[in-house]
């Protein structure tokens, strides 16, 4: 990955996702952690500090 591919001040944070999706009808479940290895090139569960999914589904 090229250097500056990534700006941690555009990392959005789960509450922060949560906080703009408040006002909508939905149901926020998570954050989930993911955890990519590269050997296997597998996702398993894992800490949810960086990579993580969340899923809102309509009220």
């Amino acid at each position: 990955v090229p250097a500056g591919t990534h700006d941690w001040n555009q990392f959005l944070k789960p509450d922060e996702i949560r906080a703009m999706l408040a006002p909508e009808p939905l149901t926020v479940t998570g954050p989930f952690g993911l955890a990519f290895n590269p050997l296997t090139d597998r996702w398993s569960e894992g800490d949810s500090d960086i990579n993580y999914m969340m899923v809102a589904t309509r009220d």
